[in-house]
């Protein structure tokens, strides 16, 4: 799969303007709640806005997948 380079760097080198935003999908994919709570807080995330955006991506997967 062709990606940007952003993505590449952040997702195989874990680093760039992608990584930060790649840990926290990772904190949040293992349910290391701790550490999606402490990034929250320290990005000024709301758990709203992170709950919307992951039914819509489940959501997105399956019309894809369906």
């Amino acid at each position: 799969v062709h990606v940007t380079k952003d993505v590449y760097e952040a997702l195989v080198n874990k680093n760039g303007k992608l990584a930060a935003v790649m840990n926290f999908i990772r904190q949040y994919e293992t349910a290391n709640w701790s550490e999606v709570s402490r990034l929250m807080l320290l990005s000024k995330i709301d758990m709203k806005d992170v709950y919307n955006s992951y039914v819509d991506a489940l959501v997105w997967y399956r019309k894809i997948y369906s």
